[in-house]
């Protein structure tokens, strides 16, 4: 089963949804990586992030705007900000299933 690829411009993920998200690197060469699209002011980051805009009506800070490289199950960067402009993303495929 093919897993169609949606361009940035057409639309975005849910707020914080998994996805896999593709962008050019450096050398432009194409990275896949799973990955979040966070909206401004809506996600709090993890107490070991360095990154946040702070939000005097809320008194809290939350993560910039834009797409983060998601590592599961490692607590000390769990969200890595992309610095390349990202250009497409599709959801993940769904788990297997066990006969």
């Amino acid at each position: 089963m093919k897993y169609p690829w949606t361009h940035t411009e057409d639309s975005l993920p849910p707020n914080d949804e998994l996805v896999v998200a593709a962008y050019r690197d450096e050398a432009g060469h194409w990275r896949q990586v799973m990955a979040s699209y966070i909206q401004k002011n809506t996600t709090v980051p993890p107490p070991e992030c360095e990154l946040g805009d702070y939000d005097e009506f809320q008194d809290e800070f939350y993560l910039p705007e834009g797409w983060y490289e998601r590592i599961i199950g490692c607590d000390d960067f769990s969200y890595l900000e992309i610095g390349q402009t990202v250009t497409h993303w599709m959801h993940l495929p769904t788990n297997p299933i066990e006969t």
